[in-house]
């Protein structure tokens, strides 16, 4: 694999493992938290959004970078507890 190729890679993956981190960080919240609605996020260096393949809901279900779709599998909630 070319170099350049391989740090992209790498910064893509991190990227994936960082927000993945974010998000299982989020637990469902009680009926006390707010929720501050749906929202895109979107990779600086590919451009593309994160997203849950195969529109999965099960746990174990796989996050991969996809063009943007509008989809909500590339919609994500962050929820602040009071």
């Amino acid at each position: 694999m070319h170099t350049s190729r391989k740090i992209t890679a790498l910064r893509t993956r991190g990227t994936v493992v960082a927000a993945l981190g974010l998000v299982a960080g989020v637990q469902a919240s009680p009926a006390g938290a707010q929720d501050l609605g749906g929202h895109a996020h979107k990779n600086l260096n590919s451009r593309r959004y994160l997203e849950v393949g195969g529109w999965a809901t099960g746990n174990g279900a796989r996050a991969q970078q996809w063009e943007c779709t509008g989809g909500t599998n590339q919609m994500w909630t962050v929820r602040v507890r009071n």
